[in-house]
């Protein structure tokens, strides 16, 4: 009994050993086979990057990085641009040979319009994609984004081209909304009969005007801000606080629907 007890009692250390040799094994085998999927990932890479510089493909931009950076927008007012380059920043002379073809995503409740270097929309086919053709020059295409109504200050919207072709590229970037300035509004048909005007001031305090077409529309002289306000002189003016909301209605002369329609700024107009 006691030569037995003695085995078993050897042989723990050893299937401990065993057991200890095994998971190490495991280990190392897992950092190997991570460590070659890293080395893959980053030949690859490579491979990408060489073949893009020998075919002279370069887009960059001022604000939209690889690796996405956060900036503020101080006073967002009407938007803000965004400068996408036929180059490489960090070196000009490297500009693209080849068309470039690219789209631009942004942040729900934000909307974004592009433009050449002449302010002309380049071109696009159905799918919101843009030509960056192929220039001797540098140049700049122009991304203005600018936040809706459902954006507020202390919100964080993000923008990110991506290359279609001739090369997958991705630039990105978030952009802290720290003010607007300019108040924001709404025009409603209400569907009986009447007009709704809602302004949302924002960080905007001082005069509103309101312009209407007086065949189709008359104010509620019963608001006290419309008081005044008369169809054989169809312009309106009041003052706003800021971070305020105001409304307006208007009594429709006609059955045509005005729809509704959104805009930002401190004129409005009715037609």
């Amino acid at each position: 009994m006691r030569d037995d007890r003695q085995q078993s009692a050897e042989s723990k250390p050893a299937k401990r050993g065993m057991r200890v040799a095994a998971w190490a094994a495991l280990v190392f085998c897992a950092i190997a086979l991570m460590a070659s999927s890293l080395l893959a990932k980053y030949v690859t890479e490579s491979q990408e990057r060489a073949e893009m510089e020998s075919s002279g493909f370069h887009i960059s931009s001022n604000y939209l990085e690889e690796i996405s950076q956060t900036y503020t927008v101080a006073d967002w007012g009407d938007g803000f641009d965004i400068l996408l380059y036929n180059y490489e920043k960090e070196n000009v002379a490297q500009v693209s040979e080849v068309d470039m073809t690219y789209t631009v995503t942004v942040s729900e409740g934000t909307t974004v319009s592009v433009t050449d270097q002449a302010s002309n929309v380049p071109d696009e086919d159905n799918d919101d994609i843009y030509t960056f053709g192929k220039f001797a020059n540098t140049t700049y295409h122009t991304l203005h984004v600018t936040p809706g109504t459902t954006v507020s200050k202390g919100d964080k919207i993000t923008v990110t081209v991506t290359t279609v072709a001739p090369y997958k590229k991705m630039l990105t970037a978030t952009f802290s909304i720290a003010r607007n300035s300019k108040p924001d509004y709404t025009i409603e048909d209400q569907g009986n009969g009447t007009v709704l005007v809602t302004v949302k001031t924002n960080d905007y305090a001082d005069i509103m005007k309101v312009t209407w077409d007086p065949d189709k529309l008359s104010p509620d002289n019963t608001n006290i801000l419309m008081a005044a306000w008369k169809d054989e002189n169809p312009t309106g003016t009041f003052t706003v606080e800021s971070n305020s909301t105001y409304e307006l209605l208007f009594f429709k002369k006609s059955d045509e629907d005005v729809g509704k329609t959104s805009g930002t700024g401190t004129e409005i107009t009715l037609s």
